[in-house]
This record gives C-alpha cells, structure tokens and sequence, in this order.
C-alpha cells in the first residue's frame, strides 16, 4: 500500500544518508551519485579494487591455472547484472550449441560468472567450452585480468574491465523489459556508450566471432577511449593509495 512504500522510500533515504564517504572513479560518476546516493560525500578517488588491472601481483590466486583456463587461446567473460523482476525473455536458446562448437574449434572458452543474486540463468550442462564459474568463491575482478572480451548487459563491471581497454560486448537482448520492469539507467545507454549492442542471441555470436575486426574499427577505439576517460579518471594502480591518503592524511 501506500504508506508502505512511503515508509520503505524513507528508510532507504536515510541508510543513504548515513553513509560517511562514497568512493567515485571521475567528475561525471560523482554527480551521478549525488543524486543517486542523495548524498553529497563523493571523494573521486578512483575504486582500489581496480588497482589489479594494473597490478597482476596484488591477485590472490591465478585461477587462470586453478580454472584451467590456461589451456585457451581466448577467454570471453559473460558477467550479466541480476533482473529485480521476472521476465519471460531467455538470454540463452539451443543458439549456445552453436557457439559451443564456434568456441571448440578456435579452443577458446565462454566463462559464465552470474550476478550472485540472480536466480533464474541455468544453464545445460553438456557443453564443452562454456564454463558456469557462478557458484565458486571468487571476485569477479580476478577473473576479468584474465579475460580477453567482456559480455555483460546494464551492469556497471564494463565501467572496471575497461580499464584493460580490451574490448566489451553489450548483451541487451532483454532492453525494453528491463527498462520497463526492473531498474532505470542514469544516462542514455546506447548513445553514451561505445556499443556494439547485440540485441539478441544470433547477433551475440556474431560479434563474438568477428571481434578481432571490429574492435579494431577506429571509430569503435575513439569511442572506446571517450567513455574511458569520462567513467575512469584514473587509469593506474594507485586508487589504493588515494584512499588511503584520504582517510590518513600526513600532517606536513
């Protein structure tokens, strides 16, 4: 009822409020989360977890070994944000047959890591190069160091894996209903980033067979650095520190 949901939007407002400092990564995703957090304590500080991208040694594990994920030659990453709402429409169809085989033959595998509250993607289990990570214990930044193209939807890790300036895959096969049904967007999706936008499963494959050329693309790489540079201030392995001296400042 209403009251209810007057109650529940106060609640949130407050645990916002609460909230001593919210880490951002450049000018433009600070004023995103002012309104978003209505909150006004952004330090643009770059995320530390992102340091890795720039410092291998600071993983804790080489699960490109521990996986076995060493024995391809290409390793694409399907990493999808969770749906709040249940929708009918499936990001996967007997189509994954046919990726599976594309996959086998170039020896390249499609590594699975679902959000960890989603609860609906299940996937067959007779494939041979398509690898569910889901339900093992490890940050999804461990396994986007190791990764060579990046397929994911509305969630933000393309913001992080862009740091690789390797290249991403927007899977929005699922747009309009979740637009409509789940969360909205901060900014214009399909005209702020840098695409390609596969709207459904054929196309998926399409682009994950011919990334080696349009990634290449010039106008795909000005782009590309563009949404880079407006997401990702800082572009080294020292957001660590920046925190750090934040919070611990030395009295010179």
């Amino acid at each position: 009822n209403k009251f209810f949901n007057r109650f529940l939007k106060k609640i949130k407002f407050y645990s916002r409020q609460r909230y001593k400092y919210i880490l951002s990564t450049s000018d433009y995703v600070s004023d995103i989360f002012k309104g978003a957090f209505e909150n006004s304590n952004i330090i643009k500080t770059g995320y530390p977890r992102n340091d890795i991208f720039f410092n291998k040694d600071l993983a804790t594990e080489d699960f490109k070994r521990s996986l076995e994920l060493d024995k391809y030659d290409r390793i694409f990453l399907y990493a999808p944000t969770f749906r709040d709402a249940s929708l009918t429409v499936s990001p996967f169809s007997a189509k994954i047959y046919e990726l599976d085989r594309y996959l086998k033959q170039t020896n390249s595998c499609l590594v699975i890591k679902k959000h960890p509250w989603e609860k609906n993607l299940q996937l067959t289990s007779d494939l041979t190069h398509v690898i569910d990570i889901s339900k093992k214990d490890i940050d999804v930044q461990e396994i986007l160091i190791h990764t060579d193209v990046l397929i994911t939807d509305y969630s933000s890790v393309f913001f992080d894996f862009m740091s690789t300036k390797k290249p991403v895959i927007f899977y929005t096969y699922d747009y309009q209903d979740y637009l409509s049904k789940c969360r909205g967007m901060y900014y214009d999706f399909k005209q702020e980033l840098q695409g390609p936008f596969a709207d459904d499963e054929e196309s998926l494959i399409d682009y994950i067979k011919s990334y080696e050329k349009w990634s290449i693309n010039p106008d795909y790489i000005k782009k590309y650095n563009l949404v880079l540079d407006k997401f990702n201030s800082f572009q080294d392995a020292n957001s660590s520190k920046r925190l750090i001296d934040f919070l611990y400042p030395i009295e010179k």
